[in-house]
């Protein structure tokens, strides 16, 4: 997914390039930056090569780089810019998933989701565990786990649910959790390790587990439910159920 991030930037940002070596003024390049966010617009109306917070996360970028042309940023500044990303999206360039937020409405979905009887959920990402704090106190009868590498979404997720007894987080990398011990697994990653993870799924999954993959589908997989979340990011929700004894 990094690949294909840096890759919309730089076709974009080929305007960019021509504006800023046609004029050189500070007003040409704020309106390169212009050029690049239309473009941007553009391409992900055509292709819509990612869910619409990919949008976001794109213009974003492009407002700090016009920024950078218009108010030049000491090395130091970049380092600690770099420093910020590292601490809240952790190892992406491994783990090849960014940091996401799961909506409300996914979470309302969620809860209709869980089987009567009692289990234990994992939530592979978990972020700032916003997940596993309106589960948990809607299902106290559960185990809720999480795993999340970052530093700082791991602090707010131990922080929102540090009254929830039924809740442990881990400091620990989505691929190391036992997912052979969850009833209920959920993630919100990307398309990169969806693959991988639907194998691990069918790998080790118990009788009647279920997998409920945020807008990722397992490639080649049947999920055996699709849901439409509405809102504002109108994702899908993939439900696959564990089958095998």
């Amino acid at each position: 997914m990094l690949w294909r991030i840096l890759l919309i930037q730089a076709v974009t940002r080929v305007p960019v390039w021509i504006v800023l070596l046609s004029f050189g003024s500070r007003f040409p390049q704020f309106i390169s930056g212009l050029v690049q966010i239309i473009l941007l617009l553009v391409y992900w109306w055509i292709r819509r090569p990612g869910p619409r917070s990919w949008l976001g996360m794109h213009l974003l970028l492009s407002l700090f780089c016009s920024i950078a042309l218009l108010y030049p940023i000491s090395p130091m500044g970049y380092g600690l810019m770099a420093l910020v990303v590292f601490l809240v999206q952790g190892r992406t360039d491994r783990d090849r998933v960014p940091l996401y937020f799961s909506s409300y409405e996914v979470l309302t979905v969620l809860a209709t989701l869980m089987p009567q009887n009692q289990g234990v959920f994992f939530d592979l990402g978990c972020g700032d565990g916003r997940v596993l704090a309106y589960l948990s106190k809607r299902y106290p009868g559960w185990g809720f786990k999480g795993f999340e590498l970052a530093l700082i979404p791991w602090l707010l997720a131990q922080w929102r649910c540090r009254d929830c007894a039924n809740v442990e987080i881990f400091r620990s990398s989505f691929w190391q959790a036992p997912i052979n011990q969850a009833d209920v697994i959920y993630c919100f990653l990307s398309p990169e390790p969806m693959r991988e993870l639907g194998d691990q799924f069918s790998q080790q999954g118990h009788k009647g587990s279920l997998l409920i993959s945020n807008s990722f589908e397992i490639p080649d997989g049947h999920p055996d439910q699709v849901l439409t979340i509405k809102g504002v990011l109108q994702t899908n929700l993939y439900v696959y159920l564990f089958a095998h004894q």
